[in-house]
C-alpha cells in the first residue's frame, strides 16, 4: 500500500511539474489547456508503464487539472478588465461629462465598443470563455451607467 501511494504522489508531482512549466504561458484557451491536459496524461502512461490511471490517481489529477484551470482563468480576467477598462474609458467619459445628446448615441456606442473588441483585428486577450466574460463585462458596465443616465434624463426633464 505505502508502495502504491508513493507511485501515486509520484505520479501527482510529475502532472503538477508539466503543467508548472506550461503555467508560465498562461492564460491559454480551453482548447490549449485542455489539450496539454490530455497530453501530460498521455505522458504518464508512457512514463509510468501503465495503461489506464487508477481511479484514485485520476481523481487527484482531476482536482489538480480544477485549479490549474481557475488559475488559468484568473490570470486571464486580470488581463482582460485591464484591456475592457482601458475600451471603455471614453464611453465612461462621455457618459460622466453628460457628452450623449440620448440615449441612442450611448447605445451606439455600446455596440460599437463591442464589435470592436470581439472583432478580428481586436487586440482583446484571448483566453477561456472569452465572449462570456465580454459580455457580462458590457452587461455589467450597462447595469453600472443607469443611474448615471437615469439621473441625466430626469435631469433634462
Amino acid at each position: 500500500m505505502s508502495k502504491n501511494n508513493s507511485k501515486q504522489d509520484e505520479i501527482i508531482k510529475y502532472y503538477q511539474e508539466e503543467f508548472s512549466n506550461i503555467s508560465q504561458d498562461f492564460p491559454i484557451d480551453d482548447k490549449q489547456l485542455y489539450s496539454n491536459h490530455k497530453s501530460i496524461i498521455s505522458n504518464i502512461k508512457q512514463k509510468f508503464n501503465i495503461e489506464a490511471l487508477p481511479s484514485n490517481i485520476q481523481k487527484s489529477i482531476n482536482a489538480e487539472f480544477s485549479k490549474i484551470s481557475e488559475q488559468n482563468e484568473q490570470i486571464y480576467l486580470t488581463l482582460l478588465t485591464t484591456y475592457l477598462d482601458d475600451e471603455f474609458d471614453p464611453i465612461n467619459s462621455n457618459l460622466v461629462n453628460n457628452n450623449y445628446k440620448d440615449i441612442d448615441e450611448y447605445i451606439s456606442d455600446i455596440k460599437l465598443f463591442e464589435e470592436k473588441v470581439k472583432g478580428a483585428s481586436s487586440q482583446c486577450p484571448i483566453g477561456p470563455n472569452m465572449l462570456l466574460h465580454i459580455n457580462k463585462y458590457i452587461l455589467e458596465q450597462i447595469l453600472n451607467d443607469y443611474d448615471i443616465i437615469f439621473s441625466q434624463s430626469l435631469n433634462e426633464s
